[in-house]
């Protein structure tokens, strides 16, 4: 299976990779995804230009979560419990999942321009990348 956005329709489309076919669109964003991640339980979470973040479970959006101030350009799966998500408001927000309950517990800023990338480094570092042409490293623990 292959997820891909769709810029044009705000979909995201689900791909049978061997028969080369859309077998699924999720749709729900009002503006372009620019961005997905797949949770340990198995639901993906879309980053859009919406400036939200949308929780997909079996073909369903099962919640909205806002707090950003413009588009969702980065997400990224720390561990089972939390994620991040980064965003052209400069920030970087830490959400933790608890259940079905997602609440973001953490906001930082420490980019002066848009946040493009989140990655992971050795051990519990985590990098991000922004258009102020910085490099920021993480070391977050989370439980």
């Amino acid at each position: 299976m292959i997820l891909n956005p769709r810029f044009s329709d705000n979909s995201i489309k689900i791909w049978n990779w061997k028969q080369e076919s859309c077998v699924h669109t999720l749709e729900g964003h009002k503006q372009w995804v620019k961005c997905l991640c797949e949770l340990n339980n198995g639901d993906i979470l879309s980053g859009s230009d919406d400036k939200t973040i949308k929780v997909w479970r079996d073909l369903k959006c099962l919640m909205t979560l806002e707090g950003h101030e413009s588009p969702v350009r980065a997400l990224f799966k720390m561990n089972e419990r939390y994620f991040l998500s980064g965003s052209f408001d400069n920030s970087i927000r830490v959400w933790e999942v608890n259940g079905d309950v997602i609440e973001c517990t953490q906001i930082e800023k420490r980019h002066q321009d848009n946040v493009i990338t989140i990655i992971k480094g050795n051990g519990n570092k985590i990098f991000s990348s922004s258009n102020d042409c910085s490099i920021i490293e993480w070391k977050w623990k989370c439980n």
